[in-house]
């Protein structure tokens, strides 16, 4: 199950919602047009979920420097832990590793380098 490609086109939506949505699959591969987005919701099914059906960010997804909430982030083949690094989230964030990464602790120290207390 997939987001349409229209969604992208939304330059000026600040919230999106997708917290149920737990056949969600992939974002569109220009989800990071969404310049303007500041909170975003991608918990499959609320608290007691504990796994998402994502199985990849889109290509880019650090560049929504905008981004204030998110709920759940995967490391995967387009992004790592260090596409994180530009934003300022304030929120709990659940990371699920779909993808092994070879640069995984280098990343890690480059998102944590903005303050960010990262826990495993």
């Amino acid at each position: 199950h997939y987001l349409p490609e229209g969604i992208t086109k939304l330059r000026y939506l600040q919230i999106l919602d997708l917290e149920g949505s737990s056949y969600l699959r992939e974002l569109p591969r220009e989800f990071y047009r969404l310049t303007s987005l500041k909170h975003l919701r991608l918990g499959a099914d609320g608290p007691l979920c504990d796994d998402t059906s994502l199985i990849d960010m889109p290509p880019r997804f650090g560049e929504l420097t905008s981004l204030q909430s998110l709920d759940t982030f995967v490391v995967g083949e387009n992004n790592g832990l260090d596409a994180l690094s530009g934003m300022n989230l304030a929120e709990k964030l659940d990371i699920y590793f779909k993808k092994q990464r070879k640069s995984g602790a280098t990343e890690a120290a480059k998102a944590n380098s903005k303050g960010k207390k990262l826990t495993a």
